[in-house]
């Protein structure tokens, strides 16, 4: 029997961002990620820190939601589609 042990090595870098949330010059709304209440700021600033971690909102381009969260928390990421009516039913 062979077993083998799986050993994760994963840093937690720090970065630190400012307030400050690119916006739209005609509206004053976030370029970028947003949340759905105005008044939350958390997903920006997040977004924030992970372009800063990776350079740049440029660098963020094409990038997906699952894969930042890899990224920002060692762990592993699944979607599942729940729009499907028998796919619903076998959770509930």
């Amino acid at each position: 029997m062979v077993q083998r042990t799986h050993e994760l090595h994963w840093c937690h870098p720090q970065v630190t961002v400012d307030t400050l949330i690119p916006c739209s010059e005609k509206t004053s709304k976030p370029l970028f990620a947003h949340c759905k209440d105005p008044n939350e700021l958390w997903v920006p600033l997040l977004e924030k820190a992970y372009a800063k971690l990776h350079g740049s909102y440029e660098a963020l381009d094409g990038g997906s939601v699952t894969a930042a969260l890899v990224d920002l928390t060692g762990g592993l990421a699944e979607t599942l589609d729940l729009t499907e009516d028998d796919e619903v039913s076998a959770f509930a």
